[in-house]
């Protein structure tokens, strides 16, 4: 029996959104530090479209900082 698209499948998308306006804007040696991932994990997500499960929750750190920090605002 089948529910629907699962957490993973609707998550992926955003996070790999997320990564590559990172690493846009911020070139691939920055995006790593800013999401505190050493530059060959953040280098193989980005050329795979693959997350790692550390990769992800890094993502979803950032992007809930970012969320804070604009509510705080």
């Amino acid at each position: 029996m089948e529910w629907g698209p699962s957490v993973e499948n609707v998550r992926h998308p955003q996070m790999m959104a997320l990564l590559r306006d990172l690493v846009e804007g911020n070139g691939r040696v920055n995006a790593s530090k800013l999401l505190g991932v050493s530059y060959p994990t953040l280098a193989r997500a980005a050329d795979t479209g693959r997350l790692t499960g550390r990769m992800a929750d890094a993502l979803e750190c950032h992007l809930l900082r970012d969320v804070r920090s604009s509510a705080d605002e």
